[in-house]
């Protein structure tokens, strides 16, 4: 989690109001103790304004962390891919709701809410604090992690009126994608099979015919990172289109078959399994009759020298 130019430059603020304010008394013969006071109220204010900037980068977080949950409840709840996940992600992580819909896991958590909890303090100690929200915008930073950007202004006023300060900033907050559901799966499988995004412990898959690794990668549902693949974003409004932060799976066939769930014979590879798009794909010796690998990923998973 980031936020720019925090510190310095509320210091030197504090620090320039709390001169102007000593010259303003000298000059009108106020007392030593009423210059102490206003020294001490501005650099209050000055502390106040960092800690909530600090905070604001942990209720984006949860915010982020919340809506992607509401999210792909909504997917599997409605059946359909979310249209524009920047713009959802935005809604909900602003007011709760998206779509006319309103999401009970965020209820809380929402930069709205959090507005007016940190408003709350401030308020106890003599402090008026105002914030105004920008759009949040989300996007990827590797193919396992997103991060949520705001533009905000902050706004801070002694109820006194001794000092006010005014910054406009960038919060962000980073999270991780490990631990998700994917919604391929969800509508893929009509919500009867899911499959959590687990990084794949291994990128050997093969060692001369032995295919162990590979199926063992297939049964745990495990994740690689690869650029012909959509992201997880991507992944969000159905949109199977390749990615710089593409990540990928092969779908184990048999378990959704044993789910009930109508299989097809086609590659495994996720995006491509779920997707109705037309490849080329070929069985592999010493791999369940069900598996198949599409000619474009057969070097990737080691296995173009045992197609069948």
């Amino acid at each position: 989690m980031a936020l720019g130019r925090r510190g310095v430059f509320f210091t030197i603020t504090a620090v320039l109001v709390v001169g102007l304010a000593l010259v303003a008394f000298l000059a009108t013969g106020s007392s030593q103790t009423s210059l102490r006071s206003v020294e001490v109220r501005v650099f209050t204010l000055d502390n106040f304004l960092d800690d909530a900037s600090k905070d604001l980068e942990r209720a984006i977080f949860i915010a982020m962390f919340r809506a992607t949950l509401g999210i792909e409840e909504r997917i599997v709840e409605t059946g359909e891919f979310i249209p524009d996940t920047e713009a959802a992600f935005n809604a909900i992580m602003t007011n709760g709701s998206y779509l006319d819909e309103s999401y009970a896991l965020v209820e809380n958590a929402t930069l709205t809410r959090w507005h007016e909890r940190v408003q709350q303090r401030a308020a106890s100690i003599g402090i008026d604090f105002n914030v105004v929200f920008g759009e949040v915008r989300i996007e990827h930073v590797t193919p396992w992690d997103i991060r949520s950007t705001v533009n905000v202004t902050l706004i801070l006023a002694d109820a006194n009126g001794v000092a006010n300060f005014t910054a406009n900033r960038t919060a962000s907050a980073t999270m991780r994608i490990v631990g998700f559901e994917d919604p391929l799966y969800l509508l893929g499988s009509s919500g009867k099979v899911v499959n959590v995004i687990n990084i794949s412990s291994t990128t050997d898959f093969v060692q001369g015919n032995d295919t162990s690794d590979l199926m063992a990668h297939v049964t745990d549902g495990a994740y690689i990172a690869h650029s012909d693949a959509p992201s997880f974003l991507q992944r969000l409004e159905g949109n199977l289109s390749a990615s710089p932060y593409g990540i990928e799976s092969l779908v184990d066939v048999a378990a959704l078959d044993q789910n009930d769930v109508p299989i097809k014979v086609r590659t495994a590879v996720d995006y491509l399994y779920f997707g109705n798009g037309s490849v080329t794909d070929y069985c592999i010796e010493n791999m369940p009759s069900w598996f198949r690998i599409d000619e474009d990923h057969l070097e990737l998973y080691e296995v173009d020298d045992l197609t069948c």
